[in-house]
């Protein structure tokens, strides 16, 4: 028995894909994404309250928890902020070790 956390299309290319491997994978899935309810049972919860994923892991009796990705792509996520585009620390931003020095 699988339980699937995250909504979004990797989750349901995941979901796709772990149905596709066995006859009898018995999918818990994160309720919010019609598309991906074909693949397995929904189950409403919050995935960012990792409380509330492990409660649901618990109550369904689940063997594997896969976590999609943790806030869907291009949402602030914490930690430092990335780089300005071109930019990879000392390189010259060619991201070969290049200095720019000939």
């Amino acid at each position: 028995k699988v339980l699937l956390v995250g909504t979004g299309g990797r989750e349901h290319a995941l979901a796709r894909a772990l149905v596709r491997t066995s006859d009898s994978i018995d999918l818990v899935l994160q309720a919010g994404t019609p598309g991906m309810e074909a693949c397995g049972r929904a189950v409403a919860f919050t995935a960012d309250d990792p409380v509330a994923v492990a409660r649901v892991a618990r109550e369904e009796g689940v063997d594997l928890v896969v976590v999609g990705a943790p806030a869907p792509q291009g949402a602030p996520r914490g930690g430092p902020p990335p780089l300005p585009t071109g930019t990879r620390g000392e390189g010259g931003g060619r991201g070969d070790g290049h200095r720019g020095r000939g």
